[in-house]
């Protein structure tokens, strides 16, 4: 017997679209499909799974606790914490590789229940031939054969690249490179969250014929990334998926970091710094483009390393259709799949129980005493 037939996807931010869309759009004709942004509208829904791009922070859990929770991910690998925290909230998440899963194993960042290693379905777009439309700027740029640079920070405080550009770095890459194109792709949550640095940048790209700014900061920049020819960025997850392209990055490295409780020394982000070139100035900014533009093949071995863990055979734009599968699976298994599946729901089952008592648990803990108690101990050795 399987999971029922329903499904919901949460949108919890406009921008996860670009994670959950593609398995909706997999399976909003097969199965019955909830796709919204309203919490109480998914909990009435009342979906046997449920697919988030983002932890829920126990949102779902007590409302839902015979669901079963899935994460499609994000910001995997972005060494900002979110990994550890996250993983716990989940029953399922999916990765992009094996290598993955042995990382975050050999961590102890464990879900619930299971891994599943399907690919990164934002991604898909990107890798299918031939690639999401760019924005007509930069295909024109393209068009003429000229260079793209696409800046795609993100935008934590003390992370952030941001706090460590100077206003001037983009007029002076154009001067320095009359045929560069630079596209701003700036963090969903830097409009919302600090709102002076989109106006910031809103004025520099009108003040340069060369520079592009993507006003929809919801918009999935994943699709950018097969037009770019130079990623510039900090610790921003998206320079693991531009390693599906092998084309050169720099990082521009904040020396607030240290101050963030959002900095995790020893994630991905740093380990794998040696794929690209680490600036902390205008001037080694401008010198790291430099020699990316004159010999892109640089640093290539190492990217193509990086490339492999990330993505392993997985770079092929099926990562989509691997989830709405495996989701399928569950709901009509078959011989070989329901052992799996009667596991799953089982386990399911045990850990609702253990949630309810626990909630119980913390009620009675947290209730005002309802008695007095005067007992008297005594010992006599």
């Amino acid at each position: 017997m399987g999971f029922d037939g329903r499904i919901g996807f949460f949108e919890k931010f406009p921008f996860h679209g670009a994670m959950l869309r593609p398995v909706y759009e997999q399976l909003r004709e097969r199965l019955d499909c909830l796709y919204t942004d309203d919490f109480q509208a998914m909990i009435d829904f009342r979906p046997a799974i449920l697919l988030l791009a983002e932890h829920h922070n126990a949102f779902f859990r007590p409302h839902l606790p015979q669901t079963l929770v899935v994460s499609t991910t994000h910001g995997l690998g972005a060494s900002k914490n979110y990994s550890a925290e996250s993983m716990p909230w989940f029953d399922i998440v999916c990765l992009p590789s094996q290598w993955y899963r042995e990382y975050f194993v050999g961590r102890g960042w464990l879900p619930r229940l299971d891994f599943w290693v399907t690919g990164f379905p934002a991604l898909d777009g990107a890798l299918s031939v031939p690639p999401p439309p760019a924005p007509a700027p930069v295909a024109a740029a393209r068009a003429r054969g000229e260079p793209v640079l696409l800046f795609a920070p993100t935008y934590t405080p003390g992370l952030t690249a941001l706090e460590v550009l100077p206003e001037q770095w983009m007029q002076a890459l154009c001067a320095r490179h009359e045929t560069l194109t630079i596209a701003v792709k700036l963090h969903p949550h830097t409009a919302a969250r600090f709102p002076e640095w989109q106006a910031l940048y809103q004025r520099l790209a009108a003040a340069q014929p060369r520079v592009v700014l993507l006003e929809d900061c919801d918009s999935n920049v994943y699709d950018l990334l097969p037009h770019a020819d130079i990623l510039l960025t900090d610790v921003s997850s998206v320079a693991f998926n531009f390693l599906a392209f092998d084309r050169p990055v720099v990082f521009v490295d904040n020396p607030r970091r240290q101050d963030s409780p959002r900095n995790e020394p020893d994630g991905l982000a740093w380990q794998w710094r040696d794929m690209g070139e680490r600036v902390t100035s205008q001037e080694e900014l401008e010198r790291a483009v430099d020699r990316a533009l004159a010999s892109p093949e640089n640093l290539s071995p190492r990217r193509q390393e990086y490339r492999r863990r990330r993505f392993g055979e997985l770079a092929d734009g099926g990562a989509a259709a691997r989830i709405a599968g495996a989701l399928l699976d569950l709901v009509e298994p078959g011989a070989q799949q329901q052992p799996y599946v009667s596991v799953l729901r089982n386990a399911l089952r045990s850990l609702s129980a253990a949630d309810q008592r626990n909630r119980q648990l913390q009620a009675a803990l947290q209730a005002p005493a309802s008695g007095s108690y005067n007992v008297q101990f005594s010992y006599k050795p």
